[in-house]
């Protein structure tokens, strides 16, 4: 209701006809107006205004009930204030236009005001103060029928919709989101392990511009440390995706939990998995005060497993005898340890020596066949002087990443005087050494002849972080 801001520019239609009365289609907009409004005004149709009665009115009931508007006046500002009174016993039904022409030069077309009264007097409705200086078919508008936030803008310049729509009515859909799914194959990983992602969507969605093709389903991978792994993936004909990821540390990946989001033609989806915790119980039974322990619980092949155990009590001339079993249940070593004192060597069940640990007073090491490795839960049954502990350990598959050579250091940023741990492998050819280069990227090179050298495989290698100011990429 009552639109009082300026406008100006320009409308004209030519039209006539007095009372004139039409369906509308029905509509709904969240500002329409509950009370009958002025929708369209023509101030300066084509031709003379002063020749012939060609300047009109148009109301609309925007209301769900017809409306008596019987003595109803228009009225207009002009110098002669023109105001036409609505005959007795008139009715606007239920979202229907009704057109009134009154006499000529009804309206001025410079600041012109048009207001509508009912039978006693009250405002019921005005337009914007519109101008309209030209003589052609365009008039002032509601945007939409009935649309009132007592506004300039819920006016425009238009060509005329005489007893008709002003414009399609925006209707606000609330779009149903595509399903959307995400999960992983398990919630706890090992090293060396390989994590399925997998999930579904509820249709197929396509991107129409600039050109067609298929919306694509985004996976991002987050975890410690930095860790930021993006995937783009597309349904399949079930509408199922899936992809996987390798848990190695050679990827800059480190134990702790990572978050898995997926998005697809808007919506979200996500889920987490954790790496270090393991995947199956370590049963370790301990009979009295002995105790057996395994440095890892998971192993690859060619890696050596550190077995230590403690007894508060040595037995003279005892020794610890202890059986692993593989995941077959086969024998795959065995042996016996005597105690040493706390922090001395000892020899290992497959020869080389191992020092114990502070704390434990049996030590030996145990190698991880490479040549035909069975995969699985490994056993350890330890016996000294009557008494009797389990414990266990699985070897993995070793997973490698695909590139001939995988880096990594051991921290993403140095201080000035730290140490630079470099650790790798080999992921396709074996060599007995590997050139190892550190190309400064900015700023002052680093000493060349001291940052280029030899790598053994199973080795680290170190420097040390210049005390300068220069950075190291």
């Amino acid at each position: 209701m009552r639109s009082l801001v300026v406008l100006g520019l320009f409308g004209i239609l030519l039209v006539g006809g007095i009372g004139s009365i039409i369906p509308a289609m029905g509509q709904t907009l969240p500002f329409i107006a509950d009370y009958v409004v002025i929708n369209e005004v023509e101030i300066n149709p084509a031709g003379d205004d002063y020749k012939t009665i060609s300047e009109w009115v148009e109301l609309y009931n925007p209301t769900d009930g017809p409306v008596h508007i019987g003595d109803w006046k228009i009225a207009s500002n002009n110098a002669l204030k023109q105001t036409l009174t609505i005959p007795p016993g008139t009715i606007i039904d239920s979202r229907h236009y009704m057109t009134f022409s009154h006499e000529r030069g009804w309206f001025k077309d410079v600041g012109a005001i048009i207001q509508l009264f009912n039978e006693k007097g009250e405002q019921v409705d005005q337009t914007a103060e519109i101008t309209d200086t030209q003589n052609d078919f365009l008039t002032w508008q509601r945007k939409y029928d009935g649309h009132d936030t007592n506004i300039s803008d819920d006016w425009k310049l238009a060509r005329s919709t005489l007893a008709g729509l002003n414009a399609a009515v925006p209707t606000i859909v609330e779009e149903e989101k595509v399903g959307l799914s995400v999960s992983t194959d398990q919630t706890n990983y090992l090293w060396g392990q390989k994590a399925i992602i997998s999930g579904e969507v509820s249709e197929r969605v396509y991107i129409k511009l600039p050109f067609f093709y298929p919306s694509p389903i985004n996976v991002r991978i987050l975890g410690p440390t930095g860790f930021d792994q993006s995937r783009t993936l597309y349904p399949d004909l079930n509408l199922q995706y899936k992809t996987d990821l390798v848990l190695a540390q050679v990827q800059e990946m480190t134990a702790g939990t990572y978050r898995v989001s997926v998005e697809y033609a808007g919506t979200t989806a996500s889920t987490q998995f954790t790496i270090g915790s393991p995947t199956f119980v370590v049963e370790e039974i301990i009979t009295g005060d002995m105790q057996i322990f395994t440095d890892k619980q998971t192993y690859l092949p060619g890696e050596n497993v550190v077995l230590t155990g403690y007894v508060p009590e040595i037995i003279p001339l005892e020794g610890l005898n202890y059986v692993v079993h593989d995941a077959n249940g086969i024998v795959y070593v065995e042996g016996n340890l005597f105690p040493k004192e706390i922090g001395a060597g000892v020899y290992g069940a497959k020869g080389g020596t191992h020092i114990a640990d502070q704390t434990r007073q049996f030590a030996t090491f145990i190698f991880v066949d490479t040549a035909e490795p069975v995969y699985g839960i490994y056993t350890i049954d330890g016996e000294y002087g009557g008494q009797h502990a389990e414990t266990s350990f699985k070897v993995v598959e070793d997973a490698k990443e695909d590139k001939p050579i995988s880096l990594t250091t051991d921290k993403e940023a140095y201080g000035l005087n730290d140490f630079v741990r470099i650790s790798g492998r080999l992921n396709s050819v074996f060599d007995y050494t590997m050139n190892l280069s550190i190309i400064q990227t900015d700023q002052t090179a680093l000493g060349v002849t001291s940052k280029i050298g030899f790598i053994f495989p199973g080795g680290q290698t170190l420097f040390k972080r210049p005390n300068e100011s220069v950075r190291l990429e």
